[in-house]
C-alpha cells in the first residue's frame, strides 16, 4: 500500500529487513556465536544497517525497471518521481555504505579471511556494478543491478557461514581483525 502513496515506500522495506538480524540476535543471546557479553552486541546492530542500507539499494534497482508500468498505474516510485539518474545515485550511494559496513562487521566481531576477501572482492565488484549505472541509467541496468545485488548478497552471506563454521570448527582459525 505504501508504494501507491509515498517514493519512499523503500525506507519501511529496508528498515524492515534491517531490525531481523537484531531480533534474531536478541532472540538467540546468550547463545549467539558472536556475542561478546550481556546486551546487544555492536555486530547485530552493523549486521542491521548494512541489511537495510543495502536493501534501499536493491528495491529501488527492482523499482527502475518498473518504470513505465508504475508511470502508467499511476505509482509514485522513487524512479518514477524523481527518474532513474537520481535513483542510480541513491542506489549507488546506498551499497557504498553497505560495503563499507560489511567491512566493519568483520572487523566488529573478529571475523575471518575467508568473509574479509569476500566482503572486499564482492564488495568492489558490487561498488563497481553500481556505479555502472550511474552511468548507464536505464531500466534494463536497474533489472541488471537488481539481480547482481541479489548475487552479491549471495557471496556475503555464504562467506559469512563458512567463515563462522571454520571459527566453529577449526582450532587456531585466525580473526583478521582482534
Amino acid at each position: 500500500a505504501a508504494k501507491r502513496t509515498t517514493p519512499f515506500s523503500w525506507a519501511l522495506v529496508g528498515l524492515s529487513f534491517g531490525i531481523v538480524p537484531v531480533g534474531v540476535w536478541l532472540a538467540m543471546a546468550p547463545a549467539g556465536v558472536l556475542k561478546d557479553g550481556p546486551g546487544l552486541h555492536v555486530g547485530a546492530v552493523i549486521l542491521g544497517a548494512m541489511i537495510c542500507i543495502t536493501d534501499w539499494g536493491f528495491t529501488n534497482c527492482d523499482a527502475s525497471r518498473d518504470v513505465a508500468g508504475d508511470r502508467r498505474e499511476g505509482i509514485p516510485t522513487f524512479p518514477v518521481t524523481y527518474g532513474i539518474p537520481r535513483t542510480a545515485k541513491l542506489v549507488a550511494a546506498a551499497w557504498v555504505v553497505g560495503v563499507i559496513l560489511s567491512i566493519a562487521l568483520g572487523a566488529a566481531t573478529g571475523l575471518g579471511p575467508i568473509y574479509f576477501a569476500a566482503a572486499l572482492v564482492a564488495g568492489g565488484w558490487m561498488v563497481g556494478q553500481t556505479f555502472d549505472f550511474i552511468r548507464n541509467p536505464t531500466a534494463a541496468r536497474g533489472e541488471r543491478t537488481f539481480y547482481q545485488g541479489a548475487n552479491y548478497r549471495a557471496v556475503l552471506f555464504a562467506a559469512l557461514i563458512v567463515d563462522l563454521l571454520l571459527r566453529a570448527t577449526v582450532a587456531g582459525y585466525p580473526g583478521v581483525v582482534g
